[in-house]
């Protein structure tokens, strides 16, 4: 269970991290080789986490070798782990296979993430427009009702007692009508935000993708 859990972490870790070298501050340097960029990292009890583009991510601490930073080196022995497990043993060989992919695999990753984020995409701004054709419609039944009331009001030959009924049965319609409009925007706004993260991160790995075929 342990192998398979640090082995999934690392993956998706290693996924996603940006080879845009300007912007970091690290390399962190793996005991098989490997090099990851950061431009932050810490200490969180055995393992060393550092950001990458998807948020946060982490390696064990007897991994590393060094970290590099650009006034100097941080060695690994400054954080010493031991193994507490022969599945922690085989998790490390696990990660140093698949740490050692070929680029071609890196690159067939990186173009499945686009794709699945294209859907994303496409899913998104269908729903928006969704949204804005409901907000839409709701601010027609809220000017009908508004319509509807005025003439009701102004009528001179409805009793006081209908008045009242049919005024109120508006009003209650326009207010209906307000509290879906307020509602789809809301949909409207974090449906946009969520479009617009999703454009960043397609960006951001078409980037990357660029950046492995050089």
């Amino acid at each position: 269970m342990i192998k398979n859990i640090i082995f999934i972490a690392v993956f998706s870790a290693l996924s996603f991290i940006s080879l845009d070298a300007h912007s970091y501050y690290f390399l962190i340097e793996l005991k098989n080789g490997n090099v990851i960029e950061t431009e932050k990292y810490w200490e969180e009890g055995k393992y060393i986490r550092f950001f990458v583009n998807s948020g946060s991510a982490g390696i064990p601490k007897r991994m590393i070798s060094n970290i590099v930073k650009n006034d100097g080196i941080l060695s690994a022995a400054d954080f010493s782990y031991e193994s507490e497990s022969a599945e922690e043993d085989e998790a490390y060989e696990e990660f140093s296979r698949l740490d050692s992919r070929n680029q071609s695999d890196i690159i067939e990753d990186i173009k499945d993430r686009i794709s699945v984020i294209e859907s994303n995409i496409a899913n998104l701004k269908t729903n928006k427009q969704t949204y804005i054709n409901q907000k839409e419609r709701y601010l027609r039944d809220k000017e009908r009702a508004e319509e509807r009331y005025e003439k009701i009001k102004n009528s001179p030959f409805m009793t006081s007692k209908d008045l009242k009924v049919r005024t109120e049965l508006e009003l209650s319609k326009k207010m209906d009508a307000e509290k879906k409009i307020e509602d789809v925007e809301r949909r409207i706004q974090t449906t946009g935000k969520m479009l617009e993260s999703q454009e960043r991160m397609r960006e951001r790995l078409q980037d990357e993708l660029a950046q492995q075929k050089k």
